[in-house]
């Protein structure tokens, strides 16, 4: 019998690294297993996964969360997997949909949802005041929905997880798959700081402009997501040719970029939302030795005295930042020494060969279930 899964996104694009790289990818080798990923985006993956594309991804928030829905009704009308596997809030209307009529659902929690959607915190600014409430309370009520009735619950944290009362809810990390990166020779002398990920607030992008714009000879990769006009235009009038934007990388540009640089940032604002934070670029970064400078979030502080490998700031300040920058740079030896217990700590703690287990249990039994 064959066993067909479909990950479904409208808020990842196609290559997204905890998707198609991690999962999906760790999926399509179980036996008699064909994988399937419906996202934006059209890029050369790996054949063995079939790729259903929905171009471009709407710049408009709000259009994006009505396109979704259209998204998600073409799909299932038009496909019929043995297992549904959903990871964006705009997605779950589609979910429940799919679990009322006795589909196999799994629900992916990339982030605190129950946390983002509280009626009390809900942070989604571009959206209008009573727009935000209807949409948070109508939010809340499918994901108490889902998380009873969902097949599965993978969760990327264990503070995730804890959201969630579903018998089966796991975690799957967002930890690297280290040979990636094993080839990977950060360099202290490039005087280099990589920035991956959206250039906002939430990622205390300005107060990071502020403290490199303080430091000699320190330049500012960015790479992920085009910067805003207003983030671009910021940075380039503070550090001029000291900031550089490189766009999009795969996995092999990714660790030659990381091989150019000698510390990586790992920085949030001092917001709750963001205090359990643990991204794909703080494992990749473990991974390849790179050195990195964290803001004080709840997970980055623990992950920082477990690894000893990055410089943890004071404070979300962007003196604090550059005070951690300079003291990241003000010994060689010492650095080399976070290198290698960065590294250390990955083979150990950071290895996406922990979580990969987990998730092919589910999968496992699921199946299994179908069979029965």
């Amino acid at each position: 019998m064959k066993l067909t899964v479909i990950h479904l996104t409208t808020a990842h694009f196609m290559d997204d690294a905890r998707i198609f790289n991690r999962e999906c990818r760790s999926i399509a080798r179980l036996p008699l297993v064909s994988v399937k990923i419906a996202a934006h985006g059209c890029v050369e993956l790996d054949p063995s996964i079939e790729k259903v594309s929905f171009g471009l991804k709407p710049s408009n928030r709000v259009l994006r969360i009505l396109r979704s829905q259209f998204i998600g009704i073409k799909m299932i009308l038009t496909n019929n997997p043995s297992i549904w596997h959903f990871h964006d809030p705009e997605l779950l209307p589609i979910a429940a949909i799919l679990i009322k009529c006795r589909r196999r659902v799994i629900w992916d929690a990339h982030e605190d949802y129950f946390l983002q959607f509280d009626p009390k915190i809900n942070y989604r600014s571009y959206l209008p005041p009573i727009l935000r409430r209807i949409i948070s309370y109508t939010v809340m009520v499918l994901l108490k929905y889902v998380d009873r009735n969902s097949y599965a619950v993978i969760a990327a944290t264990e503070t995730i997880a804890r959201t969630y009362s579903n018998k089966r809810t796991v975690v799957v990390g967002n930890e690297a798959i280290v040979s990636e990166f094993e080839t990977c020779q950060p360099k202290f002398e490039a005087k280099r700081l990589l920035f991956i990920g959206p250039t906002t607030n939430a990622q205390s992008f300005f107060e990071v402009i502020d403290a490199v714009a303080t430091i000699k000879d320190i330049t500012l990769t960015l790479i992920g997501k085009e910067p805003s006009t207003e983030s671009w235009n910021y940075g380039t009038n503070a550090l001029g040719a000291r900031i550089e934007y490189l766009g999009w990388k795969d996995r092999s540009e990714l660790a030659l970029e990381i091989s150019n640089s000698a510390l990586g940032l790992i920085t949030y604002n001092d917001n709750e939302i963001n205090a359990t934070n643990s991204p794909n670029k703080l494992f990749e970064f473990s991974a390849a030795g790179l050195p990195c400078i964290a803001t004080p979030t709840q997970s980055n502080s623990a992950w920082v005295k477990q690894s000893q490998g990055a410089v943890l700031a004071r404070g979300f300040s962007s003196k604090d930042l550059a005070l951690a920058i300079n003291n990241a740079f003000s010994d060689k030896s010492e650095w080399l020494k976070m290198s290698v217990n960065i590294r250390t700590w990955s083979r150990t703690y950071g290895n996406w060969s922990n979580s990969e287990e987990r998730l092919l249990n589910v999968y496992r039994q699921a199946f299994m279930d179908l069979q029965t």
